[in-house]
């Protein structure tokens, strides 16, 4: 099981919102147990996640988020975040090497 700092997800999640900010006008809304279904998911992750995976992680997920709340699509479930992990895990393979 991965140990992550929460502080990653919180830096993740805040830069997400700064970065569609750009593009909707409310950003702010954001799935409020967003953070927590991440940490979830991440605890579960059987390998160490490089912090800075988990930063850029959770910011696509806040983007994600708030795309989904303004187009009226449903919200992120724990699952969904498990699947897109495990590709994006497997795509960004690089952050595993030091």
């Amino acid at each position: 099981m991965a140990a992550i700092d929460n502080a990653d997800i919180r830096s993740g999640l805040a830069r997400g919102t700064e970065r569609t900010s750009e593009e909707i006008d409310n950003p702010a809304i954001i799935d409020r147990g967003l953070e927590e279904k991440l940490a979830i998911v991440f605890s579960e992750w059987p390998e160490e996640l490089n912090p800075r995976f988990v930063r850029l992680f959770s910011e696509m997920a806040a983007i994600a988020s708030i795309s989904r709340h303004t187009f009226d699509f449903p919200r992120l479930e724990v699952v969904d975040i498990r699947a897109q992990l495990g590709m994006s895990a497997l795509f960004f393979d690089s952050f595993r090497h030091k």
